[in-house]
């Protein structure tokens, strides 16, 4: 009983400080539940045939992609994201639209530019399928060193991701 008793505190205060709580069979409709499953970053290149690989590497260059896909669970029907890129000095930044597809599973996307292009802020609430990602490319414009990338998820949750961005090219 006592084993049980600390078993069950101890999970609760754990689950209460990785920002989610356990749930019932009775409280199915509790918003308030998200858990990790995976999360990763990672470089797109390419090989020598001019085909798009995932690379092993915190090293971005001209015209290599770098982002982040976080695994996750939650009952919520809708999911908020919050996504703040910072580059280690201004830049410009491509926003385009939403296509067709994306527009099925986003219902609000909203974007700020702060600090002189420095910072690019999205807030994103979309359809809960597990599965969130965000990938961006570095042109000649973007400035060489640090880029962070800070996910925060339903304003709790959230995960950090750092690159170094080279603009020229790999090779």
């Amino acid at each position: 009983m006592y084993k049980n008793l600390a078993f069950l505190l101890f999970f609760s205060v754990v689950s209460a400080n990785a920002g989610f709580t356990s749930l019932s069979f009775d409280d199915k409709e509790d918003k308030t539940y998200l858990e990790i499953l995976s999360d990763w970053q990672y470089v797109v290149s390419h090989n020598e045939s001019g085909d798009e690989i995932v690379v092993d590497d915190k090293n971005v260059y001209l015209g290599e992609g770098y982002g982040w896909q976080i695994r996750y669970v939650s009952p919520a029907k809708k999911v908020k994201f919050f996504e703040r890129v910072e580059t280690s000095g201004p830049t410009s930044w491509s926003i385009e639209p939403l296509t067709d597809l994306a527009r099925l599973i986003i219902s609000q996307r909203k974007y700020d530019v702060l600090l002189d292009g420095k910072v690019l802020e999205t807030h994103t609430i979309r359809v809960n399928n597990g599965l969130a990602q965000d990938q961006y490319y570095v042109t000649k414009d973007d400035p060489e060193g640090e880029v962070t990338i800070t996910v925060k998820i339903d304003d709790r949750v959230s995960r950090r991701y750092s690159w170094k961005l080279i603009p020229r090219p790999r090779h």
